[in-house]
């Protein structure tokens, strides 16, 4: 018996770093585009369409996303979210791998 599908959209909110938002990633239109973006469609099968919120940001540290990002996200009540981030972080002298997983963990 098939499952019934709801016709409300999937709400998707990514956050993260350049990587999630697409820099180096251009689409037809010439805007920045990223995994999220090809991802997207295939998360609403059937007739639900995906509301994606893109808050990845060039250059973003581990306390960007659980500061601003993640306020955005969650405004966005996404039902399924991604966070990609992290490299840039092990770039500043002031790295500390204990307070990344604490932000991480947020």
């Amino acid at each position: 018996m098939p499952v019934p599908v709801s016709p409300q959209p999937i709400r998707f909110a990514v956050l993260g770093d350049s990587l999630t938002e697409g820099i180096g990633d251009p689409g037809p239109d010439g805007r920045w585009r990223g995994w999220a973006a090809l991802l997207a469609p295939g998360l609403g099968a059937g007739p639900r369409a995906v509301e994606l919120l893109n808050c990845a940001r060039s250059g973003a540290l581990t306390s960007d996303v659980a500061g601003g990002q993640l306020d955005d996200a969650l405004r966005f009540r996404p039902q399924l979210a991604s966070v990609l981030v992290g490299a840039n972080d092990t770039l500043r002298g002031s790295f500390d791998i204990a307070v990344i997983a604490r932000r991480l963990d947020t």
